[in-house]
C-alpha cells in the first residue's frame, strides 16, 4: 500500500483536513476549529510572515484551547549559516515555527513542518517534532536559519483543535497576506 495516496478529494492515506491562506488584511491566528478524527499522525505545513517590526520572532501552537504555558515543554536546536548554533529549552511556551518579521527582506516567508504522532491517544502526553527554516535577508547569506525542536503538551486528551498565534512580541502582531497554514491527517 502506498504511504501517500491522493485520491479524488484527498481520500487517500494523507488527507488535507484544514487550510487557510491570509488574504486581504492581516490575521492574528490560525484556528482549525474541531478537527476530524481517525488519524495516526497529524502533519502541519506553514509558510508564514508577520507584520511586527522585528527581523524574526516565534509562533506558538496550542491544543484544545489550552494556553497554560506550564503544560508545554520544548527543546530546540538552532542553526545558522554563520555557524551560530545554540540550544534552547523552555517550559514557558509552546513552540511552533520561527517566523519572519516586517524587518526581514520583502517576500521572504518562514517555512515549517510539524509532525504530531498519536494525536488521538489517551495514554500519552502529546509530542511533536518541528523542522523550520527561514532566510530573513536576501542581501546576506549569513541570515539563513534553521531549527529542529521537540515539544510536549502535558495532556492525555486527544487533540481536537489547533491554534497558532504569534508569541512574545509587544503590540498586536499578525500574520500577513500570503501566509498559509495547512493541516493533514495521516491514516
Amino acid at each position: 500500500m502506498s504511504v501517500f495516496l491522493f485520491g479524488s478529494g484527498g481520500s487517500g492515506d494523507m488527507k488535507l483536513i484544514y487550510t487557510d491562506t491570509v488574504t486581504g488584511s492581516s490575521q492574528d491566528t490560525f484556528s482549525t476549529g474541531t478537527l476530524p478524527t481517525g488519524f495516526k499522525t497529524i502533519v502541519i505545513d506553514s509558510s508564514i510572515r508577520i507584520d511586527s517590526s522585528v527581523t524574526a520572532g516565534t509562533a506558538a501552537i496550542y491544543y484544545n484551547g489550552d494556553q497554560s504555558t506550564s503544560n508545554y515543554q520544548i527543546t530546540r536546536f538552532d542553526m545558522s549559516n554563520n555557524n551560530n548554533i545554540g540550544d534552547f529549552r523552555s517550559t514557558a511556551f509552546s513552540y511552533g515555527p520561527n517566523v519572519i518579521g516586517a524587518s526581514g527582506s520583502a517576500n521572504l516567508f518562514s517555512n515549517c513542518r510539524i509532525i504530531i504522532t498519536d494525536p488521538e491517544g489517551t495514554a500519552n502526553f502529546k509530542s511533536w517534532k518541528v523542522q523550520a527554516g527561514m532566510h530573513f535577508s536576501t542581501s546576506d547569506i549569513n541570515h539563513l536559519r534553521g531549527a529542529e525542536a521537540y515539544a510536549v503538551w502535558k495532556n492525555t486528551d486527544p487533540i481536537t483543535s489547533i491554534v497558532v498565534t504569534v508569541a512574545h512580541l509587544s503590540g498586536t502582531p499578525a500574520f500577513v497576506p500570503g501566509s498559509t497554514f495547512s493541516v493533514y491527517g495521516l491514516k
